[in-house]
């Protein structure tokens, strides 16, 4: 399923999913259920063949990287910040980072 989300996008992974519904047992349908409505919830942001076409990172890990290098930009020794000021110089940060700087 996950590679059919990844290469595919969403329609084939909603469609493979409530295809394999199909053969669940009443016990595990209930889960099924919850699954395909998880997904449908998230059908706008089940773009990966966009996302991966674009150049664009699917996975968790420069998200996170970013959550730990931000917050380093305004600690710097004698630093000090008031909270707007603070948002601004990390969204410039994040920004700069994500080599969006130009668009």
């Amino acid at each position: 399923m996950l590679h059919i989300a990844k290469h595919e996008g969403y329609t084939p992974l909603w469609e493979a999913l409530v295809e394999w519904r199909k053969g669940t047992r009443s016990a595990k349908r209930k889960e099924a259920d919850r699954l395909i409505n998880y997904v449908s919830d998230r059908r706008a942001m089940i773009r990966y063949p966009e996302f991966l076409q674009n150049g664009w990172q699917i996975g968790s890990g420069p998200t996170e990287s970013q959550c730990r290098l931000l917050p380093d930009r305004v600690k710097g020794s004698g630093m000090r910040w008031d909270a707007d000021n603070a948002e601004a110089v990390m969204t410039l940060e994040a920004i700069d980072q994500s080599h969006q700087w130009s668009a």
